[in-house]
C-alpha cells in the first residue's frame, strides 16, 4: 500500500488488495472524516464507497449505480456530481486528485498485515 499526505487528507493506493472495501476498516478509518474508496479489479469489478464519521454513507457498483446502498446513497448524485470515480471522490471529500498529485507526490510504502 502506498500513502501520501494531501492538503485536507491523505491518498492511499493499494494494488491487488481489497482493504479499502472492508466495512470494518472503513468505519474505523472514517471516524471524524470522509473516506472515498474507488475500486477496480482485474475482473472489471467497479465499486465506489463513501464513508463518513464511521458510517458507510454510499456504496455501489458503477455498472449498476441505481442500486446504491448506505445511509445517504443519493448524496453522491447531488450537485451534478458525475459518474466518474475520482469526480465522486472529490465531491464527497473535497480533495481534488489531479495528475500532478498522482505523479509528483512522495508516497510512503506501508506493509499491511493480512486480515484474519
Amino acid at each position: 500500500m502506498a500513502v501520501t499526505q494531501l492538503t485536507g487528507g491523505a491518498l492511499i493506493v493499494e494494488q491487488y488488495s481489497q482493504l479499502g472495501t472492508d466495512e470494518e476498516i472503513l468505519e474505523t478509518l472514517s471516524q471524524g472524516t470522509d473516506v472515498a474508496t474507488v475500486y477496480h479489479s482485474e475482473n472489471n469489478d467497479e465499486l465506489f464507497i463513501w464513508s463518513k464519521d464511521g458510517e458507510i454513507r454510499a456504496s455501489f457498483d458503477f455498472r449498476h449505480a441505481s442500486w446504491r446502498e448506505g445511509s445517504d446513497p443519493d448524496y453522491v448524485l447531488d450537485e451534478e456530481a458525475s459518474g466518474r470515480a475520482f469526480d465522486l471522490a472529490e465531491h464527497v471529500t473535497g480533495i481534488r486528485l489531479t495528475e500532478a498529485v498522482l505523479t509528483t507526490s512522495n508516497f510512503s510504502i506501508v506493509r499491511v498485515p493480512a486480515l484474519a
